[in-house]
């Protein structure tokens, strides 16, 4: 995706093994940093559209490995987003670019 790019907070603001909500242009997401990576989603859950977490920037299983929604339980890979367990298995989140450079972390226009 190509387009404009969006501080949304700094680097330290991610641990490794922590979430991250933000809002750009109206539209909820949020950023997982799990091994070592950065990786960016909007904040849907594909079985009926509500957000993924019940407390502030808590998207993370228990194992801070995985994704899980708050709401109905499903599991998704903190990587790619697809869906592993639960109402939604086979779905997946909306992928939304993100970036990391000096010293902070940016994310894409809202993916479509």
């Amino acid at each position: 995706m190509q387009g404009n790019w969006h501080w949304v907070f700094d680097s330290h603001a991610l641990p490794p093994g922590a979430s991250r909500a933000f809002e750009v242009q109206g539209v909820a997401g949020f950023a997982v940093r799990v091994h070592g990576r950065l990786h960016a989603y909007r904040n849907q859950c594909p079985h009926i559209g509500l957000p993924l977490n019940w407390q502030p920037h808590e998207f993370l299983a228990a194992d801070r490995h995985h994704i899980v929604c708050a709401n109905h339980g499903a599991l998704f890979d903190s990587a790619s987003g697809h869906c592993l367990a639960g109402p939604c298995a086979g779905a997946g989140l909306t992928l939304w670019d993100i970036r990391e450079q000096s010293g902070g972390i940016e994310v894409s226009d809202p993916p479509a």
